[in-house]
């Protein structure tokens, strides 16, 4: 997979996350930040593993209220 085919498939993932917990008028500006700061794979590997925390506590979140 081609880093930039990765990196596209990470910033829709970063929306669809950001969807579930962020009102939509500030969407846009966070993913602008969000797109900013990748500057280098590093930045990138860094907003992967908060996306994942950020993924994880949903699916908490997610199971509690299903209970």
């Amino acid at each position: 997979m081609s880093s930039r085919k990765n990196r596209d498939e990470f910033n829709k993932e970063i929306v669809d996350t950001l969807q579930k917990i962020v009102h939509p008028k500030r969407l846009n500006r966070i993913y602008d930040r969000v797109i900013n700061f990748q500057k280098s794979q590093q930045h990138l590997e860094h907003q992967k593993y908060v996306l994942g925390v950020i993924q994880e506590y949903i699916k908490e979140i997610d199971g509690f209220l299903q209970e």
